[in-house]
């Protein structure tokens, strides 16, 4: 609560974080901002540049850690899963393209949030 957090805007504006502790209990905190954006990119530069902490997927920011250039500040707790759609044409039969498209979105999600069984 006491931090300038860095936030991602998706549609209406970030007022809390929900997060998740070692024992699986959901914490709803209300966050502050001197900073927004919509892209991943301002929000990474954001963070190395020491504006404030913020929520990235862990693929995101590994080498930074691991360099020592960004420190995690929560480290026991995680951030509650969130939803995503991927919406495609309304029918039984879907395009190979579609299918495809949404294969590699799903991998790449995966990717990112550190799950030791996706690919880049």
């Amino acid at each position: 609560k006491q931090h300038s957090c860095l936030l991602a805007v998706r549609g209406r504006r970030e007022a809390r974080w929900d997060l998740v502790d070692s024992r699986g209990e959901t914490h709803e905190v209300e966050v502050a901002s001197r900073f927004e954006s919509d892209t991943t990119e301002m929000l990474m530069s954001a963070l190395r540049a020491g504006i404030g902490i913020g929520i990235r997927p862990l693929r995101e920011v590994l080498d930074a850690v691991n360099a020592g250039q960004l420190v995690r500040v929560l480290p026991t707790m995680t951030v509650a899963p969130m939803e995503i759609s991927l919406v495609a044409p309304a029918g039984r039969l879907r395009s190979a393209h579609v299918r495809a498209v949404a294969g590699l979105v799903t991998q790449r999600l995966r990717w990112l949030a550190g799950d030791p069984r996706a690919r880049a």
